[in-house]
């Protein structure tokens, strides 16, 4: 019974030396003698000069169930969502499709990672927004705001600023 003892309380503070050891150093690394702070994924050496497939499988998800993980998602946990559109007053009100999406946690919202400039994305302007080909008079005295999008090579023609003061107008050329 004593050799048991023994045998057990060497193991047990070789096992605490160990993880005060690992606690005092504070590093851990994947494939690397020198970890970072921040996470960086190193190839190994046996795949370095093959064919293999390299990179990061960030987790898919449908629209659905961006949807059912509410609003306590943390700030900028990203995502592929592989289905589904928004659904409005939601946390997925503004996906528009397959696609990365980050959380902004201070809209509570998926936010769609835009990669290229091939036209505007009205699903990452905020507010009550109606999309119009053309500002007439009539558009233009409504109180809400709008988003014109021109699609043909055509001068856009405003109307009179003088009958409508306190409006700001904002052009993105993309």
């Amino acid at each position: 019974m004593t050799t048991k003892t023994t045998k057990l309380s060497v193991f047990a503070f070789l096992g605490l030396g160990l993880v005060a050891y690992g606690q005092y150093n504070g590093k851990v690394g994947i494939n690397t003698p020198y970890p970072n702070a921040t996470l960086e994924i190193q190839i190994s050496d046996a795949n370095k000069s093959g064919s293999t497939k390299e990179g990061i499988l960030i987790p898919n998800v449908t629209a659905a169930r961006a949807k059912a993980m509410g609003e306590g998602v943390a700030e900028s946990t990203l995502v592929y969502i592989t289905d589904g559109t928004g659904e409005a007053n939601t946390t997925i009100s503004n996906v528009s499709g397959k696609g990365f999406y980050y959380y902004d946690a201070t809209d509570k919202k998926w936010q769609k990672v835009v990669g290229n400039s091939n036209g505007v994305t009205l699903n990452t302007i905020t507010g009550n927004i109606r999309e119009v080909t053309s500002i007439t008079p009539e558009e233009w005295a409504k109180p809400n705001t709008f988003a014109l999008v021109q699609t043909s090579g055509d001068q856009i023609k405003l109307p009179d600023p003088s009958s409508y003061t306190n409006k700001i107008i904002s052009v993105n050329n993309q």
